[in-house]
């Protein structure tokens, strides 16, 4: 096996653990949140939510852009070391694939899935509170109730969501680099930023800190002088 075979198992494998290691921080960092927010420390309910889709942040846009950011360098690095055409051809194919990749995968949690997860709320809204607005028998209700625990409502993404796994892929992404170039100085910094991260994603879903309240008692203070 020569240098250059090593070299590119190595790049491989170095990618597939960012990769899984964006979808376990991801799906680790909204359970995290969760059982902050709601207190609700269940066992079995931490275990649902760690592989559960949707709420933020969104680990399919965090997973996809992790991905975009720790293949780059590489592939700018095949560029300069590149010998002929063909090779600079490939990673440039491949970059703009990526990037189409990354894109269609936000616009997805975004377009269909949101949709779908309206969908899903509607139905379960409807199987779940429809005796509150016409007559139902009770045995029905119940079936109707059974049937609405079934539905998944969290398939899609708000915008807030999906900009929070940018966010995270950046903290992610810059952080493996940094690994990968023994800058242990840019890696400290980003675990620092992780960590006001994550205090400051709990303060606003929490509503401990509610900045649109914040900037509503601004407007209206203006609005009075």
């Amino acid at each position: 096996m020569n240098e250059n075979t090593i070299f590119a198992l190595g790049n491989i494998l170095y990618v597939g653990i960012t990769v899984a290691l964006a979808w376990i921080i991801s799906q680790a960092f909204k359970t995290l949140l969760k059982v902050a927010i709601t207190k609700n420390k269940n066992p079995r309910n931490i275990l649902k939510q760690f592989f559960s889709d949707g709420d933020f942040p969104s680990s399919h846009t965090a997973v996809s852009v992790t991905g975009v950011i720790v293949i780059t360098p590489l592939l700018y690095e095949a560029i300069y070391t590149a010998t002929s055409k063909s090779e600079i051809l490939v990673c440039v194919a491949t970059e703009i694939v990526l990037l189409l990749w990354t894109a269609m995968t936000i616009r997805d949690a975004l377009g269909i899935r949101m949709r779908v997860q309206e969908n899903a709320k509607t139905l379960h809204k409807f199987l779940k509170e429809s005796g509150n607005y016409f007559v139902v028998a009770d045995s029905l209700q119940e079936f109707w109730s059974k049937l609405g625990d079934q539905i998944n409502i969290k398939a899609g993404h708000m915008p807030h969501e999906v900009i929070g796994g940018l966010i995270l892929a950046l903290i992610i992404g810059i952080g493996s680099n940094s690994v990968r170039t023994s800058n242990y100085v840019t890696l400290t910094i980003d675990i620092i930023i992780a960590i006001m991260y994550f205090v400051i994603s709990y303060l606003l879903l929490s509503k401990k800190f509610d900045l649109l309240r914040i900037i509503q008692n601004q407007k209206e203070k203006r609005g009075h002088k």
